[in-house]
């Protein structure tokens, strides 16, 4: 980070301070629209990811646009996390096996 974008090494704390707020905001972002509609939540943050990433390929020596452009990812790359885990889950709830009363679901199977 110091020998691409020229960051001054006092300066690196600050711009992990900024990937840790735009993991989080994305985590708070992510988990509220994916729980309305996850697809519609996984498919703009993926090619938000895509873009930020073929956009600090360029700008990645000037150190104010790496800084916005690494807080742009961890907030994209988080909203994708937690919707891709929306989805799994619904998945595997949708095959799993539904208990008919809390006697089969507690029981142990035979075989």
């Amino acid at each position: 980070m110091r020998r691409g974008p020229g960051i001054p090494a006092d300066a690196v704390p600050l711009v992990l301070v900024a990937f840790g707020a735009g993991a989080l905001g994305g985590t708070a972002i992510g988990g509220r629209l994916s729980d309305r509609r996850p697809m519609a939540t996984t498919i703009p943050a993926a090619a938000t990811t895509t873009l930020v990433l073929l956009a600090l390929i360029p700008l990645s020596t000037a150190p104010a646009a790496a800084v916005v452009l690494i807080f742009l990812m961890a907030l994209a790359v988080a909203a994708r996390r937690g919707t891709t885990r929306v989805i799994a889950h619904g998945a595997a709830e949708a095959r799993a096996p539904v208990p008919r009363d809390v006697d089969e679901a507690t029981s142990t199977p035979r075989r």
